[in-house]
């Protein structure tokens, strides 16, 4: 890592790896928006059942609770900026947006690289401002970019989007391998195989982490967390409270609107 500011609300990085390994990638998910510039490298990048296969100079914006996973071969040099946010901080003056990639040109490679000249200059206080306009600045140029056109996603097999498909549909009620291999009309091993495969996750897993989403919507609503394991057809409140802890790290209780 060449650089990291954190602030209570925002982060800001840079990195610079070498010699990497597939392994040295994993699939992850976060309550708030990231931005990730990738200046050297190329690989593939999976939003949700969207992947796209990028080169260097790529943004990718990811809204919350949205699963992404960067799926690159080996390769010698990685290089990229990340910024991760609350959606709160989006400008109003522009729409919040979905996911997205796009190929970027100098312009933008000059905003990261200005800011991080800043984080050698100036201490907290100023630093913590110009973040949150150097933040808000980029979101307008990217939305009304008509330059850098936006990279077209690579096509997903059809069983893996129809099975995220299926999943989101039908959040609020149980679900198994089984239902959704019969929905599809695939055996269940070929359905975990094909997902795991495609995804860098299994399908269960999978599955854990968006009811998790769901529920988290629940209680920002101001639902109890014994209403939301209820309402997420649950069997009992002790495994709804180790599935949630499981995927935030926290209680149900800290989820909720008055937290």
């Amino acid at each position: 890592m060449l650089n990291q500011i954190r602030f209570s609300k925002i982060r800001f990085s840079h990195n610079f790896t070498q010699n990497n390994a597939e392994s040295d990638f994993f699939n992850h998910h976060h309550t708030d928006c990231e931005i990730l510039y990738i200046t050297k490298g190329c690989g593939t990048f999976l939003i949700e059942d969207v992947s796209y296969e990028f080169t260097e100079n790529t943004i990718f914006f990811i809204p919350p609770g949205k699963y992404h996973v960067l799926k690159t071969p080996p390769q010698k040099y990685y290089d990229r900026y990340v910024i991760n946010f609350p959606s709160e901080m989006i400008p109003r003056c522009i729409a919040n947006p979905d996911s997205f990639c796009k190929k970027t040109d100098s312009s933008i490679f000059f905003f990261f690289f200005k800011f991080d000249s800043y984080t050698k200059v100036y201490p907290s206080d100023p630093l913590y401002t110009l973040l949150v306009s150097f933040l808000s600045e980029l979101l307008i140029v990217l939305s009304y970019d008509t330059q850098n056109s936006d990279f077209s996603p690579m096509e997903m097999p059809k069983i893996v989007t129809g099975a995220i498909a299926f999943i989101g549909e039908n959040l609020d009620t149980p679900l198994s391998t089984k239902d959704i291999a019969a929905k599809l009309f695939v055996s269940q091993s070929y359905l975990q195989h094909i997902f795991t495969k495609t995804m860098n996750i299994s399908i269960m897993h999978y599955v854990r982490i968006k009811k998790m989403y769901r529920a988290r919507e629940y209680l920002l609503r101001g639902f109890q967390p014994v209403q939301v394991a209820q309402l997420m057809k649950f069997n009992d409140y002790p495994t709804f409270y180790k599935s949630y802890r499981a995927v935030f790290h926290a209680s149900p209780s800290s989820g909720t609107k008055s937290k």
